[in-house]
């Protein structure tokens, strides 16, 4: 899964594979507050990497994805 934050960071895809779901979250959650939409949505696509089925919706349904990490409270 590319990611399109125009980071150069010759491990950045290693430390994606690695992270757990929650970590995963807890990034999205982070660059929400910090503005960045479109990459948020995009860790929270790779939270759920293994369901292809799941990741496609997340990724067809932002405001979706947007509005419910708006929610989380457990992070």
């Amino acid at each position: 899964m590319s990611f399109g934050d125009g980071s150069i960071a010759p491990f950045s895809r290693v430390q994606r594979l690695t992270a757990t779901s929650h970590d995963c979250i807890k990034k999205a959650k982070a660059l929400l507050e910090q503005g960045d939409k479109s990459l948020a949505v995009q860790w929270v696509m790779a939270a759920r990497l293994e369901n292809g089925r799941v990741r496609d919706w997340l990724g067809n349904h932002p405001d979706a994805v947007l509005e419910a990490l708006r929610r989380v409270s457990f992070i």
